[in-house]
């Protein structure tokens, strides 16, 4: 990969992290769900929130103290979640014969993967946890999923 490549790939980074953030954080208080975040289809939207819930939930957990083996517990909850929203996310991608398929079901593989061995680890932090979730939530959904929600939203399939 060029000098330019990394480049442009940070950046693009950065932005798809700084649009989620507010998703989080407001005046130092945790947010839920605001429409402003939704891709336009309402069952991935409906996954999304459940998702971005459940990392605040780790969150909120982590910064009351919880036991280590109890945010472990949360943080397999939330691989457990994604395993089945990626599962959602590709029979939707079959569904509209989506052209970047492939590449999107590696990119849920890379993620789980990355996770469960993190999982299996049992010696990550709680704050890079909470960063790699909310990290992953964010990239994936505003760069992957807004692809395919666009895609399907342009009647290409037809």
């Amino acid at each position: 990969m060029g000098g330019m490549d990394a480049k442009k790939s940070g950046w693009f980074v950065n932005r798809a992290i700084r649009f989620f953030l507010g998703a989080i954080y407001q005046a130092g208080q945790m947010l839920k769900w605001d429409s402003k975040y939704e891709l336009g289809n309402d069952r991935i939207d409906a996954e999304h929130r459940i998702f971005l819930s459940l990392i605040v939930d780790f969150h909120d957990a982590a910064e009351q103290d919880t036991p280590k083996d109890k945010l472990l517990r949360i943080f397999k909850e939330i691989c457990k979640y994604a395993e089945f929203h990626f599962l959602s996310e590709e029979n939707i991608m079959i569904d509209h014969r989506y052209p970047e398929q492939e590449h999107h079901i590696n990119s849920h593989a890379k993620l789980l993967a990355e996770a469960n061995n993190k999982l299996q680890s049992g010696s990550i932090s709680a704050d890079d946890a909470f960063n790699f979730l909310f990290n992953w939530f964010a990239f994936h959904t505003s760069s992957e999923d807004k692809k395919l929600v666009g895609y399907i939203e342009s009647g290409t399939d037809k």
